[in-house]
């Protein structure tokens, strides 16, 4: 074992010799000299005696410091912003500090600094500009004050942000010279100025690459001219704006009286019939969609050889595996003497015979008659999220699976909560909903409980249903549904991706103490045995903080939670990618 750490700083051409002594005779030496020099390794290897000692040097590693204006403007960082991590005395790359990428140059060069959601105060200072191998800057959900520095000097920056800060000032405008800046979030700052001209484009392709809000800003050009311009075109637009709702109106008037004297009803030859769902988006995943197969009581009993095999209980019946027609499914016979029972199989039935989406389970069939009520799905061959969190399936899940189960998912209840009108609310997120196919890839599950949003409302009210632990604590107090609701029962389900903490341990709360303390192995599954990284883990804890916050109003919406974990992969593959040029 290590007995010692002895550090000899020695004033000769700036050299420090770090020695290591271990109980087995073993030294580690590691020679540091100015930026520019090789850094190497030594072992000393003893041939001890009671009378004396004999050592052996060889190098056993070499490594080049880091670009030298890196380094000072990393130190610098640290210092003005309170990094809780000491950065001030190492070398950011080597070692790698936390919240810092390295590229393979050589010198090596910092490529992303992250630290979001650390809580940091201060002041960004100038010398950030001297990052200019920076691709990644990274500092949002921090307590930063002051102006932004001019930053036209990082020709290489792609995302930059420093959303839900106190900066105040202008937005400089040396951002409109970084040619391949292609994010930019800004909201939720005290910044008062003129948008610069040259950010409007990136601004305008959306949501997803720009987020600016300035407290105050309307103006986006400083002359009259362009000023008269921009009035005369938003008289415009606004016009075309009124006249278009005028007609959507009156459309939407002609299809309710249509769809009141028109619409199926629930009868027992087809689907419970609810108000018409219109997918917006997804065109090219519905052209293949085919609705759902009835299926007789005979074709359900033979199917499943007289259901043999059970895959799953519920509350309101059970699952069994089956084949049909050389297609392995899944098949949920519901309990007939139950009137939730029943009124779920119609939820259920209506929901997914007129949606589709990659990231929902798909149905495939049903059989409604006086002796069964059954569901027919795909079958998911992976189990459910949560058979592999608990440890019941053989293989547990890496980091990197975790991190596409969690963006899979949120895509699908993203799917519910803006590209259906009216909005679905699920109601019933939990691991135990979340299915995997053979690759692992997700597919919400289980609508019984869903409900829909009418047209122009923001929410619903109703019993409480749910799962305890999983159930948003404003919901089960007032009884008011909205999306919200669901944003908190996933923000669960991330942390017990994180953990594979039950929910009903009080996860929770157990996660805000550990992060409160910055003890991120501690929240982590244990089962992963430290094989994931800093930068994607805190990413995830940050969203899942944030969709489990007490107040509605505060948790992000699903489009925001998609975007996070967007990035939360993308951190994930960059360091990946890193560690195996190292490796190589």
């Amino acid at each position: 074992g290590l007995l010692s750490v002895l550090k000899m700083e020695m004033d000769f051409k700036g050299l420090v010799l770090l020695t290591m002594l271990f109980s087995s005779g073993l030294f580690i030496s590691t020679l540091s000299q100015p930026e520019g020099f090789p850094s190497f390794n030594c072992g000393a290897f003893t041939n001890q005696t009671e009378e004396r000692k004999s050592f052996m040097y060889r190098i056993l590693e070499m490594q080049t410091t880091t670009h030298y204006g890196d380094v000072v403007a990393i130190h610098d960082i640290a210092m003005n912003i309170n990094v809780p991590r000491d950065w001030s005395e190492a070398d950011p790359c080597f070692p790698k500090a936390y919240g810092i990428i390295c590229n393979q140059d050589n010198p090596p060069r910092v490529i992303v600094v992250n630290l979001t959601g650390l809580g940091l105060n201060g002041v960004l200072p100038p010398s950030i500009g001297n990052l200019t191998a920076l691709t990644q800057l990274l500092l949002g959900n921090n307590n930063l004050r002051g102006s932004i520095p001019g930053l036209s000097s990082l020709k290489n920056l792609t995302i930059l942000q420093l959303e839900s800060n106190q900066l105040t000032g202008g937005i400089p405008t040396s951002l409109e010279d970084l040619p391949k800046l292609n994010q930019l979030f800004l909201q939720n700052n005290k910044l008062d100025a003129t948008i610069p001209s040259g950010l409007i484009k990136l601004c305008q392709q959306g949501p997803a690459f720009c987020i600016i809000e300035p407290q105050k800003s309307s103006a986006i050009h400083n002359t009259k001219t362009l000023t008269i311009m921009g009035l005369l075109i938003g008289v415009l637009i606004g016009c075309s704006v009124l006249f278009i709702i005028i007609v959507a109106v009156f459309v939407l008037i002609m299809v309710w009286r249509h769809t009141r004297t028109s619409q199926p009803q629930i009868t027992d030859g087809g689907p419970a019939s609810l108000p018409q769902i219109h997918p917006s988006t997804g065109e090219d995943e519905n052209k293949h969609f085919r609705p759902p197969i009835e299926y007789s009581e005979e074709e359900i009993i033979s199917g499943t050889n007289n259901y043999a095999d059970i895959i799953g209980r519920g509350g309101f019946g059970d699952v069994f595996k089956g084949a049909l027609s050389g297609l392995v499914i899944a098949v949920k016979k519901i309990s007939i003497i139950s009137n939730q029972g029943q009124q779920q199989f119609k939820n259920e039935l209506a929901l997914l015979s007129r949606i589709h989406h990659r990231n929902l389970v798909k149905l495939v069939g049903y059989c409604r008659q006086p002796a069964l009520l059954a569901l027919v799905y795909e079958y998911m061959p992976g189990g459910t999220l949560k058979d592999h969190l608990s440890g019941k399936m053989q293989n547990r899940l890496d980091w990197h699976t975790r991190l596409n189960i969690a963006l899979q998912t949120a895509e699908g209840l993203l799917y519910l909560h803006r590209d259906c009108s009216p909005t679905i609310i699920h109601r019933d997120i939990k691991s135990s909903n979340i299915l995997l196919d053979v690759n692992l890839s997700a597919k919400l599950a289980d609508f019984g409980l869903s409900r829909l949003l009418e047209f122009s409302k923001s929410h619903t009210s109703t019993v409480v249903k749910g799962t305890p632990g999983y159930i948003d604590p404003e919901y089960f107090q007032t009884g008011t549904l909205t999306e919200m609701s669901d944003v908190y029962s996933f923000g669960v389900v991330l942390l017990e991706i994180i953990s594979a903490v039950s929910p009903q341990e009080n996860i929770v709360q157990r996660a805000r103490q550990l992060i409160s303390s910055r003890k991120l192995d501690d929240l982590m599954d244990s089962c992963l045995e430290g094989t994931y990284n800093e930068s994607s883990a805190w990413k995830v804890v940050d969203i899942a903080c944030r969709c489990v916050e007490k107040e509605p109003k505060n948790r992000p919406k699903m489009r925001m939670v998609v975007e996070e974990l967007e990035t939360a992969v993308k951190l994930f593959t960059l360091v990946e990618s890193n560690q195996s040029r190292q490796i190589s």
